[in-house]
């Protein structure tokens, strides 16, 4: 049977943005031994876009942050599909030593990753996250229980990060309007590092390629 993988994203008409990711995307199509496609998340019936013939077998690489609604939409396509990137503790366990050793200790300062979060449930990989984390780099989200308004740093200076693949004109003016503005209001000195992890922090790109190379067996 015929094997083929799809790329499966959300794209942004920040062209900045939606160029980094595009850039990616290529980069992981071409370490696939496979054919590989690629489908864009944004306002489309997943299912009817992942229609396939009784002989191809689809396997899914969703570019996600987090298990979530999106993600579960996914896997009832019924097609062989990989973790996002917060999912298997060797991953997060991964992920947190390259953000560690990333981002430079400075004094009476936290780093804020804001991730995007889900308004229906709570993403325990966020803790998950947080407990390999150091003590001055903290993740919240936008949305959901335990989203950043329930925060308070233990330092006066922030730097916020979207923790998100890329930072788009829509996740900025959350960012911005959201939590800058929350956090500034509280008194705290806050900076905002407008690009999302495939700029911050690069090597976590090699998450996804190994998610790939997994798919591939399967």
């Amino acid at each position: 049977m015929k094997k083929r993988i799809i790329i499966a994203y959300f794209g942004t008409k920040d062209e900045k943005a939606m160029s980094e990711l595009s850039s990616f995307i290529t980069e992981l199509q071409d370490a696939s031994s496979l054919s590989c496609g690629s489908i864009s998340l944004m306002h489309q019936d997943i299912s009817s876009r992942l229609a396939f013939s009784p002989d191809e077998k689809i396997l899914i690489l969703p570019l996600l942050i987090q298990k979530g609604g999106t993600y579960e939409k996914l896997l009832s396509c019924g097609a062989v599909t990989a973790p996002p990137l917060l999912c298997r503790k060797d991953d997060i366990r991964e992920c947190a030593s390259v953000i560690n050793s990333t981002l430079d200790k400075k004094k009476d300062h936290n780093y804020i990753l804001v991730a995007h979060g889900d308004e229906q449930r709570t993403i325990e990989e966020y803790r998950t996250l947080q407990e390999h984390l150091r003590d001055d780099v903290i993740i919240t989200a936008l949305k959901g229980k335990d989203n950043y308004r329930t925060l308070k740093p233990h330092c006066t200076g922030l730097t916020l990060i979207p923790f998100l693949l890329t930072c788009g004109h829509h996740a900025k003016h959350e960012i911005m309007a959201g939590c800058s503005k929350h956090f500034a209001s509280s008194g705290y000195d806050v900076s905002f590092i407008e690009n999302g992890i495939l700029s911050v922090f690069p090597s976590l790109k090699n998450i996804f390629i190994r998610h790939l190379m997994e798919l591939q067996k399967e």
